[in-house]
């Protein structure tokens, strides 16, 4: 979890939910803490600032939220897969490379794009065997012309 990603359990605990699920991938070592969410709720209530901050971290973890469904809502896999390696692409390649490799894991890319890790494996493989994207030692490469093709295929 870092600065651009969700809460654990708020929206369960303003909702008033028995249970929550939660997947959390971690970069460093992590110590997690339980609170009783009857407690924390009661505690949350009782302090203004608390309250409010809670309340704008849940509705930034919406509002972000309803951005990518918005997006995705009319994609399937592999479009959404296509428009994830477009924007990588544009987000990591400089004027003078002519093609990156891609770093993402699998399970990051399907987090990002609210599909399985077997919908992303088997979009990625799809797009290798048609040609829009390239592999070199077992790294996906995108190029300037595999970007264009991925572009074409999504504004298809």
């Amino acid at each position: 979890m870092d600065n651009s990603n969700g809460n654990v359990g708020l929206l369960e605990v303003f909702s008033r939910q028995d249970r929550y699920v939660a997947t959390i991938i971690c970069a460093t070592e992590v110590i997690a803490v339980r609170i009783s969410s009857v407690v924390f709720y009661n505690y949350v209530m009782q302090d203004m600032a608390l309250l409010r901050r809670c309340l704008s971290l849940v509705a930034q973890d919406l509002y972000r939220s309803s951005g990518k469904d918005g997006l995705y809502y009319y994609m399937d896999g592999i479009d959404r897969v296509r428009s994830y390696l477009v924007d990588y692409y544009t987000s990591h390649q400089t004027g003078t490379e002519q093609a990156i490799e891609l770093q993402a894991e699998y399970q990051e890319i399907a987090a990002k794009l609210g599909i399985s890790v077997r919908t992303v494996g088997r979009s990625l493989q799809y797009l290798r065997e048609s040609g829009e994207i390239s592999t070199s030692h077992r790294k996906t490469i995108i190029t300037k012309q595999a970007y264009e093709r991925l572009l074409s295929k999504i504004l298809a």
